[in-house]
């Protein structure tokens, strides 16, 4: 503890341990780790004759960095680059951010599934990391298709929910009920996070007959139904999201192209909800 810690308020020690336990993970060899890194980085910035940045500068703008790249649902170019151009303490230019993005991207993304389940596995319940996986598979619909708003989010969540509870059950049967209940708990909690002011009874209500609506598309979708397309599911996810009653889309190019990434998510919340 630090000489002054005792007049930090009980929020800010919160954010502190929050902030030690990110690192620990980030960087679980500690200080060695993080100067063989900072090294790496200073190689790839610091070309030829001219040395553009101190280690100080590159330190500061890495660890925040690779923090960034660590807790974003977005792990694209555009957004990593531009959180570390805004970073208060970043001294780079975009295409020094772009070759540190790179890095990271490397560096974290050798196994992009196989890093997940690991960021996610130390002290944390199935529940969270099951969760984790399921939220995880926004980013992959986003790669695959494109973005979409907080409560198309929700959606895609609860879609995903279904997917990675119904994998883990097969697989733990005997501690399916508390993982559930771990697992209801986050999502219930990222309810709040993406703006759907739901009373708990009517969340309730509402993930249950979603759930019923989802396991009818996803039979649609496992079983080969002649002339199935997700029509509704695209119009719950990116046009009505949160209607009480799903209805179908007639824009058959964009459900087809919907339909790509649909699956690719599909694929990889299976594959993650299976290593848990």
């Amino acid at each position: 503890m630090g000489f002054f810690d005792f007049l930090k308020s009980p929020e800010e020690k919160k954010r502190d341990e929050m902030m030690r336990k990110m690192q620990a993970q980030i960087f679980p060899n500690g200080s060695a780790q993080i100067k063989n890194e900072v090294a790496d980085i200073s190689k790839l910035l610091n070309q030829g004759l001219i040395k553009k940045y101190s280690e100080d500068d590159i330190m500061s703008t890495y660890v925040h960095a690779a923090a960034i790249y660590f807790i974003s649902d977005d792990k694209s170019p555009e957004s990593i680059t531009t959180s570390i151009l805004h970073n208060k303490s970043s001294v780079v230019t975009k295409e020094d951010a772009l070759k540190i993005f790179y890095y990271l991207q490397k560096r974290f993304n050798t196994n992009p599934l196989q890093t997940l389940v690991n960021n996610i596995s130390r002290g944390i319940s199935d529940g969270d990391k099951l969760f984790m996986v399921a939220k995880g598979g926004i980013v992959e619909l986003k790669k695959a298709y494109k973005d979409i708003t907080d409560l198309g989010k929700f959606e895609v969540v609860v879609f995903n929910s279904l997917i990675a509870l119904r994998a883990y059950r097969i697989n733990h049967p005997d501690i399916y009920e508390k993982t559930e209940e771990d697992f209801f708990k986050a999502l219930f909690n990222q309810a709040k996070t993406y703006q759907v002011n739901y009373e708990p009874d009517r969340l309730v209500d509402f993930i249950e007959s979603r759930f019923e609506f989802y396991s009818e598309e996803l039979e649609g979708i496992f079983s080969n139904r002649e002339g199935y397309l997700p029509s509704k599911l695209f119009s719950t996810f990116y046009i009505t999201p949160l209607i009480n009653v799903p209805e179908s889309n007639s824009d058959l190019f964009e459900i087809m192209e919907f339909y790509g990434g649909l699956m690719a998510m599909i694929k990889w919340v299976s594959d993650g909800s299976k290593k848990i």
